[in-house]
């Protein structure tokens, strides 16, 4: 509003100068040239002000953690003061030397997790959640290690912060959110079923239905890929709750259980196969590939596929009446 003020004020004092400059204020020349002026004053403006406000990508990342240390050191953090970060953070897909200059940041990011304001936190969790998607990023990470006196990986701060009870529901769900991209590492997968052993924990919140339940599933999938993760899934009934999920009303959670059983059934052996395989669910699969949602449909197609390649599925459903098309 300031600056639209100040704006219509300038153009308004620069057509007053024309008008006494002009002789006939009636011509078309001095329509023309207050026009003209007030293009230039308008594009020359904002030219003038890109120019003195760029930085450079470094500045800004520097600026942002430089101003939070000047706030915590007063004691009032604004609960905004990372967001021109958060917002750089969801551009590298498209700048490679920005991506490069916000992975300096991991390991501070990930003291920040556990900063004393919430509004930090989520920030923080946020930021990694969108660098996570990264495979270099994952990595740095999981490298990077807590301030704790028993110092953790960034990964196994994570994954704290989403288990404790102490956490608000939207740290808990950017923190999920980071840990689904993490997964998607093949060795942090295996570091977190082997040394982390978090599947147990993830399978309890499938059967409880919670708000978390969808993201939990995607992070099952990623982890389903792992062939020890696997085996563990089948050992604790992992089968059953996102066979549940299947029948589910939610279009997302059918669709990422659907991934995450297809991700089992490529590795999983053939004792675990039994309600998996059964006539019931295979039939209710093959009813719902007709589905018009696309990313379902190929959820779906993806864990027949893979459930084709055992015999005890593939050859009840290879009767003549099962390729009848119409």
């Amino acid at each position: 509003m300031r600056t639209a003020s100040f704006t219509s004020a300038t153009w308004a004092a620069l057509s007053s100068v024309l008008y006494v400059s002009f002789a006939e204020c009636a011509s078309f020349g001095f329509l023309l040239m207050v026009m003209v002026s007030g293009w230039i004053m308008i594009f020359g403006g904002a030219f003038l002000y890109f120019k003195a406000t760029d930085r450079a990508i470094e500045h800004e990342v520097d600026h942002t953690f430089l101003e939070l240390e000047r706030q915590a050191q007063t004691g009032e953090v604004h609960p905004r003061v990372m967001e021109p970060f958060i917002a750089m953070t969801m551009e590298v897909d498209n700048d490679i030397h920005m991506l490069e200059e916000c992975k300096l940041t991991i390991p501070q990011l990930v003291w920040l997790v556990d900063y004393p304001n919430v509004r930090i936190q989520y920030q923080a969790l946020w930021a990694l959640s969108n660098l996570a998607q990264h495979e270099d990023c994952r990595k740095d990470i999981f490298l990077a290690k807590s301030r704790e006196i028993i110092p953790e990986s960034g990964v196994e701060v994570l994954f704290r912060i989403f288990t404790s009870a102490k956490s608000q529901p939207a740290l808990k769900m950017e923190a999920l959110a980071a840990i689904i991209n993490c997964s998607a590492s093949a060795d942090i997968a295996e570091f977190m079923v082997v040394e982390m052993q978090v599947l147990k924990t993830l399978v309890e919140l499938l059967w409880r239905q919670t708000m978390y339940t969808q993201f939990v599933t995607m992070a099952i999938a990623n982890l389903a890929k792992n062939t020890v993760a696997c085996k563990e899934l089948c050992d604790i009934g992992a089968i059953h709750a996102l066979m549940g999920l299947v029948k589910s009303p939610s279009f997302q959670k059918q669709k990422y259980a659907c991934m995450a059983l297809a991700n089992i059934a490529q590795n999983m052996e053939h004792s675990y196969s039994g309600a998996l395989m059964s006539a019931e669910f295979v039939d209710r699969l093959i009813k719902m590939s007709v589905s018009n949602d696309i990313d379902l449909h190929v959820e779906i197609s993806t864990l027949l596929r893979n459930l084709s390649f055992h015999e005890k599925v593939s050859r009840p459903h290879t009767r003549p009446r099962a390729l009848t098309r119409t």
